[in-house]
């Protein structure tokens, strides 16, 4: 009976945003893990079940910045005059530079203690936010992704000031020019031929198109109300955004990158338009939804890890190659097939970098939030007496 009972469906609420970072920083653990392995064993069976989408989980944390972000200049959380965005830059900082540059210290510390000395430009690069991942140095490759956020946050407040304020009353109009616009600067630079990764993937400004999609989605968003579209919409969008990773995954079509390269970033941005245009609903915010129970617990777990999904993608690509030498040996090599050695590795990295994030989490996470929310509140105070 009891198992019956937990097949049964049960209503409960979630958090669509970190839900989307969870599954965006599962599609960076797989395919850095087919990555790291690879280099060792080419011929790993059934690895494109692993073969994950990393760079479109990126595309997913730039919208989501973005929308997140503009949800405090749209409800008037933010300011934008001169001490508004001084505060807005500030905020921004608390949350990123502490367990930035205790990523880095560490970094420093074990993995390469004579860095300073033998790259001081990528030193530079790091503590300017201006490290777009090249040269190549290893134990800080994904520090690419903060560089370039940062920029974006840099241009938030000034794009809501100046051009934002003025859109709003247009809605669905400026998202709709901001994706052409995305597609046709990508198409663009494939038919001049010029380096995607320099110029498209890891470009501040070549992700303005998902970015500032997000935040102008707001102006869609933030009076809406519950309608039957959007509770048609909610699974169908879902659907979509699995359709693209999955068509990523499967060995026929992962092959080709110009569509993963050029069509991708649109196609996902298009995607999460529609998720977070559905799922988020400002004048009704508590969703109910009817699952069967132990997705409720796999959702919940997923949430979880887009609730510590920065530290998480931070340490998740030192601690794979530490758990990679390990299987590595021979001793053991030798006694495992190549998908034991893929799941120990796995597994491995998963349990060790969860275990970490969750203490980094509440030692740095959630302390520098609560100093964030303080100084925040004090400046509302302020301005309202």
């Amino acid at each position: 009976m009891s198992k019956i009972k937990q097949f049964k469906e049960v209503t409960f609420s979630f958090d669509i945003f970190n839900f989307l970072r969870g599954i965006a920083l599962l599609c960076v653990l797989g395919l850095h893990t087919v990555c790291v392995i690879g280099a060792v064993y080419p011929e790993i069976p059934h690895s494109w079940l692993f073969n994950t989408p990393a760079w479109l989980a990126m595309w997913m944390f730039f919208f989501l910045s973005g929308y997140l972000l503009g949800k405090g200049f749209y409800n008037n959380k933010y300011k934008t005059d001169i001490s508004g965005i001084k505060m807005f830059y500030l905020s921004r900082l608390i949350r990123i530079l502490p367990m930035y540059l205790f990523f880095l210290f560490i970094i420093f510390l074990f993995y390469d203690p004579v860095f300073f000395i033998t790259h001081p430009k990528t030193v530079l690069h790091l503590l300017t936010f201006t490290y777009n991942g090249k040269p190549g140095i290893a134990g800080v490759g994904a520090t690419w992704f903060i560089s370039t956020i940062v920029q974006l946050y840099f241009i938030a407040p000034l794009f809501y000031k100046f051009i934002g304020i003025r859109l709003k009353h247009l809605q669905w109009k400026p998202i709709f020019f901001l994706i052409l616009l995305g597609l046709g600067y990508r198409l663009m630079f494939y038919y001049v031929n010029l380096d995607y990764y320099k110029y498209c993937f890891t470009f501040s400004l070549a992700n303005l198109d998902l970015f500032l999609g997000g935040m102008l989605l707001n102006s869609v968003t933030m009076n809406s109300r519950e309608n039957n579209l959007k509770k048609y919409l909610r699974p169908l969008s879902l659907i979509s955004l699995f359709v693209l990773i999955f068509m990523y995954m499967y060995p026929s079509i992962h092959i080709s990158h110009v569509e993963y390269f050029y069509y991708y970033p649109t196609l996902t941005l298009i995607s999460l338009i529609l998720i977070v245009y559905s799922f988020d609903v400002p004048l009704n915010s508590v969703h109910i939804v009817k699952i069967f129970a132990p997705f409720k617990y796999l959702i919940n777990f997923i949430e979880y890890l887009g609730i510590i999904s920065f530290t998480f993608y931070l340490y998740h690509s030192n601690i794979l190659e530490i758990f990679m030498k390990i299987f590595k040996a021979p001793a053991l090599a030798n006694a495992y097939t190549t998908n034991h050695l893929y799941i120990f590795t796995f597994l491995g990295m998963f349990v060790t970098t969860f275990i970490l994030s969750v203490a980094l989490h509440h030692m740095i996470e959630i302390p520098t939030n609560n100093l964030r929310a303080k100084l925040i509140k004090r400046e509302v105070n302020y301005v309202k007496n």
